[in-house]
C-alpha cells in the first residue's frame, strides 16, 4: 500500500474510534444522526472505520457535537507530531524575570461556547520539564453533559514581562492554535485570571475569545474529588468556589470596541 492509502486507513479509524467518545450515553447515536441529518446506516459506517465522510459531512458532523473537525481526525501520530511541534515552539521562547505560573494543578472554569447557561469545568496542569513549562488540560465533552469522555490537550506554558500565556495546538489535520492571556496577579492565592483565546489556520476560520478563570489546586491535591467536577455544570447549579470564579469573570472582563479585555 502506497502512503496515501496508509494514511486515508488511519484516518478512517481515528474517525470512528473519536466519533464513538460521544456515543457512550444511551440514544445519543440517534440524537446526534438526528441534529446532523446523517443516515443511521451510513453513520454506522462511519463509527466502524468502513468509511470516511466527505469534508462536508465531516464538518456537518462536528458541528452536531460541538466540536471542531480536527478533533475527530487526531490519531496518535497527530499526537506525537503535536508534541515535537510544541518542543520546537518552547525552544524559541524568551526567558522573563516574571513568573505567573505556579508548579500543579488547577480547576479551569469558562463558560460554555456551546450549552447557554452552563459553565465548563476542566482540569489543568502546569509541570517543569528542565526550562520548559508544560501545559495539560483534560476537558469534558460539551455536546454531552452526562458524558464522562475527557478530551487532552498539550501545550507549553511561557511568561511575558508583566504576563503569562499558554499556547497549545488542539487540532491537528486543520491546525487550530490557542492561547491564554493571563494577568500575573493573583485574586486568590494563586488563582490566575485572563482571557481564554483561539484562531484557526483556516483562512475562512471564526477567531474566538472568552474569559477563563484557573483554581490552584496544590501540587498534588485529591484529583479523584475533582474529577467528579469535570463537566457542564448549570449556573444555578454551581459550587460556591466556582460560583465565586465565574462571578469575578463576569466583573472583570468587559466589551469595549468589539473587544474582549480584562477591567482595571
Amino acid at each position: 500500500m502506497n502512503g496515501s492509502t496508509i494514511k486515508a486507513m488511519e484516518m478512517k479509524s481515528n474517525f470512528g474510534r473519536n466519533v464513538r467518545k460521544h456515543c457512550t450515553v444511551p440514544g445519543s447515536i440517534a440524537r446526534i444522526c438526528r441534529k446532523a441529518g446523517i443516515n443511521r446506516q451510513q453513520f454506522n459506517k462511519y463509527l466502524n472505520g468502513h468509511s470516511l465522510p466527505s469534508l462536508l459531512t465531516a464538518q456537518t458532523i462536528a458541528n452536531a457535537l460541538g466540536v471542531r473537525i480536527g478533533d475527530l481526525l487526531e490519531g496518535d501520530s497527530d499526537r506525537r507530531r503535536l508534541r515535537n511541534s510544541l518542543d520546537g515552539i518552547a525552544a524559541t521562547l524568551q526567558p522573563s524575570k516574571v513568573n505567573v505560573f505556579a508548579q500543579g494543578y488547577y480547576l479551569e472554569v469558562n463558560r460554555s461556547e456551546v450549552v447557554p447557561d452552563h459553565v465548563l469545568t476542566s482540569l489543568t496542569s502546569i509541570t517543569f520539564d528542565n526550562d520548559t513549562m508544560r501545559y495539560r488540560r483534560k476537558t469534558p465533552l460539551q455536546s454531552l453533559p452526562c458524558s464522562k469522555t475527557l478530551w487532552t490537550y498539550d501545550g507549553v506554558a511561557y511568561n511575558t514581562n508583566n504576563c503569562g500565556k499558554i499556547i497549545y495546538v488542539n487540532s491537528t489535520v486543520r491546525l487550530y492554535f490557542g492561547s491564554y492571556l493571563l494577568e500575573s496577579a493573583s485574586l486568590y492565592n494563586k488563582d490566575l485570571v485572563g482571557l481564554k483565546l483561539a484562531g484557526s489556520s483556516n483562512p475562512r476560520g471564526t477567531p474566538f475569545a472568552a474569559p477563563v478563570y484557573k483554581i490552584y489546586l496544590g501540587e498534588r491535591p485529591n484529583l479523584l474529588s475533582y474529577r467528579n467536577q469535570l463537566r457542564l455544570i448549570r449556573d444555578t447549579e454551581l459550587p460556591q468556589r466556582i460560583a465565586k470564579a465565574v462571578q469575578i469573570l463576569d466583573e472583570a472582563v468587559v466589551h469595549e470596541s468589539g473587544m474582549l479585555k480584562l477591567a482595571g
